[in-house]
């Protein structure tokens, strides 16, 4: 994530997907929510109630300089060669891919605030068969699915060589350190729960 997180620290009253089946309900703490399901095939009503509890709200002071650290990192990343655009799309879809709340809507919301459309942001889970990519973004992302799933992929060569037709060695390394960041605040945001906002920015009016 970006120097946000700086900002979103203090609304760490924690949050995110819980992933069970193919379930997917949003938990907030210290609400109760009884989310509802239309009736599956089985005639069964999914309903059911959830308390969210935090499991830790001060996770990133207890880290002290450590969390500084990642904070530089990323600002650092941001003054490099990628273009922030093509940065928001990658973090959204390693989000997307570990089922991260808390980053989803973090990058959602920045890059509409950057400019980036809601039809692409909506797209970006459907890339491989959307044209509204360019084959740099599609690049990208398929790295960004590569890498993240690495344990499943071992980042394959022909994935290596499309990434690296289309961005030079700095940006390439660049990318690479983009993704493996965005991967670690996902698995630290989903371990602790941390909540994610309720809403987005409104889309940027576009030129015809």
């Amino acid at each position: 994530m970006t120097g946000r997180i700086v900002r979103e620290a203090a609304f760490q009253g924690v949050g995110c997907i819980n992933a069970e089946s193919s379930m997917r309900t949003l938990e907030f703490f210290p609400v109760h929510v009884t989310p509802a399901f239309p009736s599956s095939s089985y005639g069964c009503q999914l309903q059911k109630e959830i308390a969210m509890t935090p499991r830790m709200t001060d996770h990133f002071k207890r880290i002290g300089g450590a969390f500084q650290g990642l904070v530089t990192f990323e600002t650092e990343l941001l003054k490099g060669p990628l273009e922030h655009s093509l940065l928001h799309l990658v973090k959204l879809r390693a989000s997307q891919i570990n089922g991260c709340a808390f980053c989803i809507q973090i990058h959602a919301a920045d890059a509409l605030k950057n400019g980036e459309t809601h039809l692409r942001l909506h797209m970006v889970a459907g890339w491989h068969d959307s044209t509204l990519f360019t084959p740099r973004e599609r690049a990208a992302l398929a790295w960004t699915e590569a890498l993240t799933l690495v344990a499943e992929t071992h980042a394959p060569d022909d994935v290596w060589e499309e990434v690296s037709t289309v961005f030079d060695k700095d940006e390439v390394a660049f990318l690479t350190f983009a993704i493996g960041a965005i991967n670690l605040w996902n698995r630290t945001q989903i371990a602790f729960r941390a909540m994610h906002s309720l809403e987005l920015p409104v889309e940027r009016a576009h030129a015809a």
